[in-house]
């Protein structure tokens, strides 16, 4: 099941291989807001970024689209002008096409592990960027980091005509999406989507069913979708985690707020609902 961030397109990811940027060389320059800065609302060449804003030696390449460099590097304080204009890269799929939206997100991503990871973790002197892999090595004890991924799980329970959808506390949109959790060390995906499940609702569930996966680059996770049975249990609401959670029929979920479309979670409520109509 392809999410709108990991279908096919025309963009690739680089290997880590660092060179010059050329004139036509694309810079993705995003803040830590999850922002992007454009160039009369698009990606801004090389040749045409004003040079004050970037410094040359903190871009880094890391991929292309249509065989045309792409290079990221991070400003905190992006200003917009006449020209210039600050675009939320979650927001950004609607104006850009898949290839530009795909490449935002790669880059803030990238942006964010070069922030945290100036300097080496072991010995405290500075990472600079390696010439053969996407790594980070340092410069005095030549320890390598590689860019930090977080694993986390995201469930659709679901109980005869009834799925469960849950409202997040930090959620300002009033949305209700599906249960979801970062991944322990020593656990199993199975076993954290239970022990999320357990923790925040208070429901045992079986027949766990992996999906599909997406990137979520805000600032570093990678989703691990699921579709589950419901067990046992009567819905406790974590109130440290969740304002709400409940069981909804198919035929109410348009009176409530479901997640973005480039969500996993949107697409595996769509999923399930596709599986749903088929059986019928």
């Amino acid at each position: 099941m392809y999410t709108i961030f990991n279908q096919p397109s025309q963009f690739t990811i680089g290997s880590g291989k660092q060179i010059a940027p050329l004139a036509e060389s694309f810079v993705f320059i995003v803040d830590n807001k999850n922002n992007i800065l454009l160039l009369n609302n698009q990606v801004p060449t090389y040749s045409k970024i004003d040079k004050s804003i970037i410094n040359s030696t903190t871009l880094f390449l890391f991929g292309y689209i249509n065989d045309v460099a792409c290079y990221c590097c991070f400003d905190d304080n992006l200003q917009s002008n006449n020209n210039l204009a600050i675009q939320n890269i979650k927001a950004s799929y609607q104006m850009f096409s898949l290839e530009y939206f795909q490449a935002s997100l790669l880059a803030n991503h990238i942006v964010y592990w070069l922030r945290t990871h100036k300097f080496c973790g072991l010995c405290g002197n500075t990472n600079h960027f390696s010439n053969k892999e996407l790594s980070l090595k340092c410069t005095s004890c030549n320890n390598t980091t590689y860019p930090s991924i977080a694993p986390c799980v995201i469930g659709l329970i679901y109980n005869e005509d009834k799925i469960l959808l849950a409202k997040n506390n930090n959620n300002t949109n009033n949305v209700y999406s599906c249960i979801a959790g970062f991944v322990n060390p020593g656990e199993s995906l199975e076993r954290a989507l239970e022990r999320e499940v357990h923790e925040e609702v208070g429901l045992k569930i079986k027949n766990i069913r992996y999906i599909s996966s997406q990137q979520w680059p805000f600032p570093h996770s990678l989703m691990m979708g699921f579709i589950a049975e419901y067990d046992s249990g009567e819905i406790k609401v974590d109130y440290n985690e969740l304002s709400d959670a409940r069981w909804f029929k198919l035929n109410e979920l348009d009176q409530i707020n479901l997640p973005s479309e480039i969500s996993i979670a949107n697409h595996l409520i769509k999923h399930y609902i596709l599986c749903n109509d088929n059986k019928q």
